[in-house]
């Protein structure tokens, strides 16, 4: 700035705001953010020639100045700002918790980064929000979990009509939640389309990240839908069905099914419980 003939702007961070965002800079355009202190001045972030969020460093609510220079001087300068408000569940610690079978309207637009990688996201200038999902403890089977995400214009008024991807993780340190996706389903590619997570255990808490490339931010609504039709009602060793013997060294047929059941933490040593689906039975001594 101090070899370029400068202009100046300033802006004030509204409520809630975390930065300021720049695109279609004009040829040979710099610009530098500084705190409003001058004129001892206090850049923020580096010198900006391309279009970038800028969103550390601020403080909402506060006025900035905007230092503008081009690298032909005297030419005319022109250049968008945003100021960068992201939706109220922006955080994982301010995930939404979403209901059975209640539809939820949301956003990717202004959302920040997640600094976990998913679908193969960056970490720097995706957008992501954040719900979670928490599966009654009561629950006597395991349960299928139906994650719908539909475009739609309810929030800012611009759809997603690119892919949203879902992220699934236990915890909000990024770490992954196994699940067991059903065959054919991509929560990276879950715009329009419903993903099932089978066998989620009764008292499971799911944190669900919605993210979209830069570029490709907007409106969706989401559903998650509870089920374990066609799950037996044996599936847990919580729950198991009972076998009555009619009199002592005599044989009862028992008799059963592993259809749509789920397989268990425990091994069972050779049994490899954990590979297969398996129902419980009780029987008393």
């Amino acid at each position: 700035l101090d070899d370029f003939p400068t202009v100046w702007y300033s802006a004030v961070l509204p409520a809630g705001g975390v930065g300021f965002g720049f695109d279609n800079l004009s040829a040979g355009l710099n610009i530098a953010i500084f705190q409003n202190n001058c004129p001892t001045l206090t850049q923020i972030g580096t010198c900006i020639t391309s279009p970038v969020d800028v969103t550390t460093g601020f403080t909402a609510g506060s006025t900035y100045l905007i230092a503008v220079r081009n690298t032909d001087p005297g030419a005319a300068v022109s250049f968008e700002i945003k100021t960068i408000v992201p939706p109220a569940n922006d955080l994982c610690a301010n995930s939404v918790l979403l209901t059975d079978n209640t539809a939820v309207n949301g956003t990717t637009a202004c959302a920040t980064p997640f600094s976990t990688s998913f679908c193969g996201l960056n970490t720097t200038t995706s957008h992501t929000v954040f719900y979670r999902y928490v599966v009654p403890a009561g629950n006597t089977t395991n349960t299928n979990l139906e994650i719908t995400v539909n475009p739609n214009t309810a929030t800012t008024g611009t759809a997603a009509t690119v892919d949203i991807n879902l992220g699934l993780f236990t915890d909000c340190s990024g770490t992954v939640y196994n699940a067991n996706v059903a065959t054919g389903d991509d929560p990276c590619t879950a715009l329009g389309q419903t993903t099932v997570l089978e066998c989620v255990a009764p008292g499971t808490t799911i944190y669900i990240a919605v993210g979209s490339a830069n570029g490709n931010e907007g409106d969706f609504s989401i559903n998650v839908n509870e089920t374990n039709a066609g799950i037996p009602a044996n599936d847990l060793c919580t729950a198991p069905t009972p076998i009555t013997f009619t009199a002592n060294c005599d044989f009862v047929p028992v008799t059963g099914t592993t259809l749509n059941a789920c397989p268990e933490t425990v091994t069972g040593g050779t049994c490899d419980l954990d590979d297969f689906p398996t129902v419980w039975f009780s029987a008393v001594l």
